[in-house]
């Protein structure tokens, strides 16, 4: 969504109160969004990588504890994907990728 996009150019430019606040108004339409329609695989998908961005975000701003939630936020929701289409192989590889990284920091 252009609120994800928005987030991408506003950390890209060093402008991170409005970037933090953009990723929390698109994971908020996202969430909007699956309340309606709970199964609806791109915005379970497009919500993960936002909350991924953000949680990466926010690690780079010596954020640790709230990165950390919202980087297992992200891959409870791409699992939740996964559910209810298990031959998405793109998002398999992108969320297996996430879990090694996850796991090669500890």
């Amino acid at each position: 969504n252009s609120l994800a996009r928005l987030a991408d150019l506003q950390a890209s430019l060093s402008q991170h109160g409005a970037a933090v606040e953009s990723y929390g108004a698109s994971i908020a339409s996202y969430d909007a969004a699956l309340e309606r329609a709970p199964d609806y695989v791109f915005a379970l998908n497009s919500k993960g990588l936002a909350c991924l961005k953000l949680g990466a975000f926010l690690s780079t701003q010596e954020d640790s504890e709230k990165a950390s939630a919202l980087i297992q936020m992200g891959l409870i929701v791409w699992n939740r994907s996964l559910e209810i289409v298990p031959n998405n192989t793109q998002l398999r590889e992108m969320r297996d990728r996430l879990i090694t990284m996850l796991q090669d920091d500890t």
